[in-house]
């Protein structure tokens, strides 16, 4: 038996790449980023009404599940969940393409290798997104579990299946994407000794309990899972011209597609001496291994990559509808939740399609290196992300002027520092003083355009932690890096690095006195504008 014949030893494989790739993450014990200050030290109460008033009664759930997570499992508890989980959704897309004939078991590996290592969702380290990734990954549940029983479909078995994808429904985009799984379906019941408009009825008849599911869950929506007011104004509006212009759907292929590609490049451009060197390397041990002596005919490539291509569409037209691009900057890749699937295959035949097998090998190889790679990058920046946001909490302690005034205009000058060049959101740098001082009586923004919208709309909301706050005198707070570690070289920056982990770790009261340096802080009397 070869190597791609032994599920075992394939599965083994991918999970040592795929925990390998996420060290960074497993790693990042605490960290807290974007809309997680709006979870994070907040009642039960504040998160109940925040998730309702998004979805309704649907919210109560995901209220009550980050509540305890975050109070009683801890945050740490995100990271495992959501390792696992993304995890379970590979195994569960190997499973599926196993059920279909066209695809060989080079193509399982591969495609579940790329759906697994793909740069794209970089936004599943934020604790607000677990939803997103506990629904997509019941979705492909519920896909794996109606490919493996789809010919004894017996009620018990039938009902489960559809609860799953009504469930996973709640992440509204893979109401799209559920049509990937009613095409499999009428594929894998179709009978060629019969008409295809007999398939058709048959198909509908012994199927209508699937057909009509999208139809019963927007009837549950219309009723029970309606955003308020604030939401339904203009939040996830489906816009008829973001559906039918050609320019979103380009600009998502580029987006969600090109650049996640070329970022990888670029990131390992300065070391890719050693990739090539690697990627020889490992493209030995697959030949060895049999995983890349064969191809597809272009012909069989071509059918592949247009099915790649409709499969990534439809994890990319929900959120176009919407106006939303998925995209790598700030949080936007959270819209590429549903993209690495299509992704995967769509990168996977076209590599095949243009290079010959003995250049293709490779290829392939130097691209597995440079996802894994950029993978553990990007994930190292959101630690070092929270590293910053700690040392600001530290130097907010320190500091007088803060501690004494309750109004402030803050100038970030090491906005380079987060992740993705982040841009960090009022309620972040709240929360941040929140942290460090033990109330809310704080209200950091950047101009006097935010004091007015935020303090008077905003102000009601615990979540925004600023709800004790009373207004006076501005002072500008200017947050500005540590001019010696900026100096330092890469090297000595990777050792600060492991040496705060360390700290972090075993010897907390050192890594506050260590982390604080990251920082500077400097409070001066407001601007005018």
């Amino acid at each position: 038996m070869s190597f791609l014949e032994n599920n075992k030893k394939v599965f083994l494989v991918l999970f040592t790449i795929y925990f390998i790739i996420n060290i960074p993450l497993l790693i990042n014990f605490n960290g807290i980023y974007w809309d997680d200050w709006t979870l994070v030290g907040h009642s039960l109460d504040t998160l109940n009404r925040t998730f309702f008033e998004a979805v309704g009664y649907a919210g109560y759930f995901v209220s009550y599940m980050h509540y305890y997570m975050v109070n009683s499992l801890g945050i740490y508890s995100y990271r495992i969940l959501t390792f696992a989980l993304l995890f379970l959704s590979g195994y569960f897309v190997f499973k599926i393409l196993y059920t279909i004939p066209i695809f060989s078991s080079k193509d399982r590996f591969f495609i579940t290798l790329f759906f697994l290592i793909a740069p794209l969702y970089d936004a599943k380290i934020a604790l607000i997104n677990f939803s997103y990734t506990l629904y997509s990954t019941l979705f492909f549940f519920a896909f794996y579990f109606l490919s493996a029983t789809l010919y004894n479909l017996k009620l018990p078995k039938r009902i489960l299946i559809l609860v799953l994808f009504f469930i996973s429904f709640l992440v509204n985009s893979l109401l799209v994407f559920y049509a990937m799984v009613l095409v499999y379906i009428f594929y894998k019941t179709y009978n060629s000794q019969i008409s295809f408009l007999n398939n058709v009825t048959y198909y509908i008849k012994n199927n209508f309990d699937f057909i009509l599911l999208p139809v019963l869950f927007f009837i549950a929506k219309s009723i029970w899972f309606l955003s308020s007011e604030v939401y339904r104004s203009d939040y996830n509006k489906i816009s008829m011209h973001a559906i039918f212009n050609p320019k979103f759907y380009f600009k998502s292929s580029v987006t969600g597609f090109i650049e996640p590609i070329f970022t990888s490049l670029n990131i390992i451009s300065s070391v890719t001496i050693i990739f090539i060197f690697f990627a020889i390397v490992c493209s030995y041990i697959f030949k060895k291994m049999h995983i890349c002596n064969y191809k597809h005919t272009n012909k069989n490539n071509i059918v592949l990559i247009v099915l790649g291509v409709i499969i990534f569409a439809l994890g990319a037209i929900p959120y176009i509808a919407v106006g939303k691009i998925p995209a790598s900057e700030d949080w936007s890749s959270r819209f590429q939740l549903l993209l690495p699937l299509g992704f995967a295959m769509v990168l996977y035949y076209g590599l095949g399609f243009l290079f010959k097998i003995k250049v293709y090998e490779y290829i392939l190889t130097y691209f597995i290196l440079a996802f894994c790679y950029t993978h553990i990058v990007e994930q190292t920046r959101y630690n070092i992300d929270w590293f910053y946001q700690q040392s600001i909490v530290e130097n907010y302690r320190g500091n007088k002027d803060i501690k004494n005034h309750t109004t402030f205009f803050l100038e970030n000058r090491i906005q380079n520092k987060f992740a993705k060049n982040r841009l960090l959101r009022f309620y972040e740098i709240n929360g941040m003083s929140k942290m460090a001082f033990g109330d809310d009586k704080r209200l950091f923004v950047y101009n006097q355009n935010e004091l007015e919208l935020y303090g008077k709309k905003y102000r009601v909301f615990n979540e925004n932690n600023f709800s004790s706050w009373i207004q006076e005198d501005a002072v500008v707070v200017y947050l500005k890096g540590n001019e010696k570690f900026e100096a330092s070289s890469k090297k000595n920056k990777l050792k600060t690095f492991l040496r705060l982990k360390y700290y972090e770790l075993f010897d907390k009261e050192n890594f506050k006195n260590l982390i604080k340096d990251l920082v500077t802080i400097e409070v001066k009397h407001a601007r005018c504008d």
